[in-house]
């Protein structure tokens, strides 16, 4: 009986051990981070966007109150995501983004609110649970605010109207198996692409669907004798070989 018990508390005593010993490695593992993404909410939509960022090879770092959570491979911060003190643990001044997709309009509203103000730069992705909700939002902080179930609809249209055009679009932007991807990059300043036009930037195969200037705008298609100025956003359709040869162009300096 006794040689029973003390295995049963052995068993009990090495298992919180190795939890505990697994919480404190990945809190650490957190706070060397630098330039990461914080996705807040575990439900179906933190779910997928965590799975699509992580595919993308980007670092991830969940944050929700299931403790079932800490069964799955993510570094994760198990707490509610209002409180201050949880968006810092999961180092939110030193993210680059943060997705909101809490299921409360007001928790999502106050998250984006708590971490503008914890990290003026960081870019903000927010869930918007109903159309009242969005411009809340926009006032919060939130850099884009995305409802799913208007952008599924409208997607779900499209696969009626234009079958062949949404599935082409959906296979462009999430299989990269494929030859040709949509991607973009940031004309930064003092590269080779800066004032320069576009017919004689040597892009190669890279066909330039659209440029979003500094102020936003958008030009669409635009002709080849357009230059692109710094913080232009270049929106291209190339292969994988091609893209990467993009971004070292844009990387060069003169």
């Amino acid at each position: 009986v006794l040689y029973t018990i003390g295995v049963l508390i052995e068993t009990l005593v090495e298992g919180r051990l190795t939890s505990e010993f697994g919480r404190r490695r990945m809190e650490r593992t957190i706070e060397t981070l630098h330039d990461h993404i914080v996705v807040c909410g575990w439900g179906q939509v933190g779910q997928a966007i965590s799975t699509t960022l992580l595919d993308e090879g980007a670092d991830v770092v969940v944050i929700d109150r299931r403790e079932e959570l800490t069964d799955f491979h993510y570094l994760n911060i198990c707490g509610d995501a209002t409180d201050d003190g949880i968006l810092s643990s999961a180092g939110v001044e030193r993210a680059q983004a943060l997705v909101v997709a809490l299921d409360s309009a007001a928790d999502n509203v106050y998250v984006t609110l708590s971490a503008r103000a914890l990290n003026p730069n960081i870019f903000i992705v927010a869930r918007a649970t109903s159309s009242e909700a969005e411009p809340k939002l926009f006032r919060a902080g939130a850099d884009r605010v995305v409802n799913p179930h208007q952008l599924g609809g409208a997607h779900m249209a499209a696969l009626v109207t234009q079958p062949n055009v949404a599935e082409f679009l959906d296979i462009a932007m999430r299989d990269r198996e494929i030859a040709l991807t949509i991607t973009e990059v940031t004309v930064p300043a003092g590269c080779s692409l800066l004032d320069k036009p576009l017919r004689d930037a040597a892009l190669g195969g890279v066909t330039i669907l659209a440029m979003r200037e500094r102020s936003g705008r958008f030009v669409h298609h635009p002709d080849l004798s357009m230059s692109p100025g710094a913080g232009y956003v270049l929106i291209a359709l190339a292969s994988t070989e091609e893209q990467a040869a993009l971004r070292r162009l844009a990387s060069s300096c003169v």
